[in-house]
Parts: structure tokens; C-alpha cells; sequence
């Protein structure tokens, strides 16, 4: 019964977590290349835009894929009418989804901060600049 319930498609590996593992492999990659890079007057703008965007991608899949697994889990519960025996399993699954959206909304959220951020220091460099000039 078990294996109704917990399997997982080979889809799921092609679509969802490889693209998340080459996500995390090249935000490892960018980390340790710029990292190289900390003098810049940019470098944690760049640092935070790009994980902050990689954060948004493997929130992105983390929601499509726990969306489509409790959905279906939930529908093969309630096709095989065993809803009395697993209605806690059924309440975890629903709320399960909203979990990366939280985060994926956070993200959002950290990322306009991170934009407003790089306004500031245009602003800094600007003025910067206009003093060197005087």
C-alpha cells in the first residue's frame, strides 16, 4: 500500500530534481569563481541577485513538484476510499505545497530589497564620482 502512495516516476528526477541539482552545481560554481571577485563595489549585489534567483528556480520546482505529488496522493487516498485511515497524512499533504510558496513569496520580497540595495549603491557611486570630479 505503501508503494502507492510514496512512489516516484522517473519524470520526477528528469524534470525536478535534476534541474534543481544543476541549479545548486552552478550557484556553487558562480560562489567560488566571484568569490574571487569581493574588492569589486558590486560584489554582494551580484552575490545576493544571483542566489536570491537561484533560490526562485528551486523554489519554482519545489512548488510544481509538491503541488502535483500531494494532488495526486490525495486523489489515490480518496479513490481507494481510506480516507478514515490516513486523514492526518491527507491534512500534511495539503499543507505541504505552502511551504515553498512562503519562501518563494520571501524570496520575491529579499530580492526587491536586494534591487533597491543596488539603487543605493548607483546613488553612492554617482556621488562619489561627482566628488572626485569637483
Amino acid at each position: 500500500m505503501y508503494f502507492k502512495f510514496f512512489a516516484i516516476p522517473k519524470a520526477v528526477y528528469f524534470y525536478c530534481i535534476l534541474p534543481a541539482l544543476l541549479i545548486i552545481i552552478a550557484t556553487l560554481i558562480f560562489k567560488i569563481v566571484y568569490s574571487r571577485k569581493k574588492e569589486s563595489y558590486y560584489y554582494v549585489f551580484n552575490t545576493n541577485y544571483f542566489l536570491l534567483l537561484s533560490g526562485i528556480l528551486v523554489a519554482a520546482l519545489l512548488i510544481a513538484l509538491l503541488s502535483g505529488y500531494s494532488a495526486a496522493t490525495i486523489y489515490i487516498i480518496f479513490i481507494n476510499e481510506t480516507f478514515a485511515d490516513y486523514y492526518i497524512l491527507v491534512m500534511l499533504l495539503a499543507i505541504l505545497p505552502f511551504i515553498p510558496i512562503c519562501l518563494f513569496i520571501w524570496l520575491c520580497f529579499k530580492i526587491n530589497d536586494n534591487l533597491e540595495y543596488k539603487k543605493t549603491l548607483d546613488e553612492n557611486l554617482e556621488s562619489e564620482q561627482k566628488e572626485i570630479a569637483e
